[in-house]
């Protein structure tokens, strides 16, 4: 049986880490986020994974820590690739003055003939997007779980961080399309939100639409969330890794709007909230 953690010692030494650390998350420029990057052919993401297994799982990890958008799901090529690491938020304006604002952790894939009408992206994250209308030429963003969104002009929040969880769409103006496979389309309606899992569809015509898109206004919202996604989403926000030492933590839920809060003072909540007990060494947050 794990040892309990000394709540009275962990208190003073939480105290002394981060009276070193800053109140709020940076939230400048991306390094790498402009200008074009690369031109990759589709085939070529499968040759060069095949060179990855060949040549050893740490030697990718050290030229690209976060994986791309599965090319599976991408059918152009793609000539630009906007990364925003955790920690951080950006925009992209595309080539149609089109623009997408991009959650911490996320990664945009724009396709190579983008600006010859063919308007298709891929999204590995959160992204809110404000499409220009154009009926003739609609918007396509897929996503690394399977469905793609199609648009002609309007305004929505995707969310779709990996492969096998939830694909969240809240639709704030206009008209959208989800494709969830080659045979299956669902309209969505203006107010309303869909959420596809585990192939199937959950439409909710109720949405809390402010909580939905409060990150692009600098808020991280939690509304009675399941603590995975809590602490999955205070990692990318503050850039942190956090490791639980007792599984029992993951039973809670939590709500709470924090804007400029530190991370310590959001674990002080958790704390108080849940009956949980943090450790901190740098970056790394221990729960338990």
């Amino acid at each position: 049986m794990e040892e309990k953690l000394d709540k009275e010692k962990l208190s003073k030494f939480n105290a002394e880490v981060f009276s070193t650390m800053p109140d709020e998350p940076y939230l400048g420029p991306v390094p790498s986020f402009g200008g074009r990057r690369r031109k990759t052919p589709a085939l070529d993401w499968c040759f060069r994974a095949a060179a990855v297994v060949l040549a050893g799982l740490f030697c990718w990890s050290l030229l690209r820590p976060e994986p791309p958008v599965d090319p599976t799901v991408f059918t152009a090529r793609a000539a630009d690739v906007y990364t925003v690491s955790n920690g951080v938020r950006s925009r992209v304006v595309l080539p149609d003055s089109s623009v997408v604002w991009l959650n911490c952790g996320s990664e945009l894939l724009v396709a190579d003939d983008y600006e010859n009408g063919n308007r298709e992206v891929a999204l590995r994250g959160e992204g809110y997007f404000d499409v220009n209308s154009d009926p003739s030429d609609p918007f396509y963003v897929r996503t690394p779980g399977g469905p793609a969104v199609r648009v002609t002009g309007t305004a929505f929040n995707l969310s779709c961080y990996s492969p096998d969880r939830e694909v969240r769409l809240t639709l704030l103006r206009g008209s959208v399309q989800m494709l969830t496979d080659e045979n299956s389309t669902l309209a969505v309606e203006e107010g309303s939100r869909i959420t596809v899992k585990d192939g199937h569809a959950y439409i909710n015509r109720t949405p809390d639409i402010e909580g939905d898109i409060a990150w692009t206004k600098g808020t991280l919202h939690f509304d009675n969330t399941p603590m995975p996604e809590v602490l999955e989403s205070l990692e990318r926000w503050y850039g942190v890794e956090i490791t639980v030492s007792d599984s029992s933590i993951y039973n809670n839920f939590f709500t709470a709007d924090f804007r400029s809060e530190s991370i310590t003072r959001v674990l002080e909540l958790l704390a108080i909230t849940c009956d949980i007990v943090y450790a901190v060494d740098g970056n790394m947050i221990t729960l338990g």
